[in-house]
């Protein structure tokens, strides 16, 4: 991130936020799921980039929160939903989520999370965004007291994105 250009964003945040909020509650009220998952998604990256990761005042005003609801209604809409209209947490948000939780000191959050994420887009057919969120760059950090089941889901995800189709 450009560090320069952390003013500019503050503004567009300060202009924009309470259209995003007002925006989601709208899709909230209507029930429109891929809505909600946007406008989730657009907050939370909004957030993240200014590292507003938490804010202990507003639980809804940090990316944290954002992503993770973004997350969960995307995986609400999944069971409930056609198979082929999914709702996809794309791996961009994933690592901002998993950065976050870092940030946070969360460390076996942010491994849960992109194992499931990754497992998850290997099952619908998407292995690029599963190398995007399991890579040998983000494996090679793994803390040494990494759980043995999840160091074994890696390497099964790590495995089943190197293997060509």
């Amino acid at each position: 991130m450009n560090t320069d250009r952390q003013g500019q964003l503050a503004e567009i945040a300060d202009k924009y936020e309470r259209a995003l909020f007002q925006g989601k509650g709208t899709a909230y009220a209507r029930e429109n799921k891929p809505k909600i998952v946007q406008f989730h998604l657009a907050l939370g990256t909004m957030y993240a980039y200014l590292g507003k990761w938490e804010d202990p005042t507003s639980k809804p005003a940090g990316a944290i929160f954002q992503l993770e609801h973004a997350r969960q209604v995307a995986g609400e809409y999944n069971q409930n939903g056609n198979p082929n209209d999914r709702l996809q947490f794309p791996a961009e948000a994933a690592e901002l989520l998993s950065d976050g939780y870092v940030k946070a000191g969360r460390t076996k959050d942010s491994t849960r999370l992109r194992v499931e994420t990754a497992e998850e887009m290997i099952v619908f057919g998407d292995k690029r965004g599963a190398a995007a969120v399991v890579n040998e760059k983000w494996i090679a950090t793994l803390p040494a007291d990494t759980d043995v089941a999840i160091k074994g889901r890696v390497r099964r995800v790590d495995a089943a994105v190197k293997v060509k189709p």
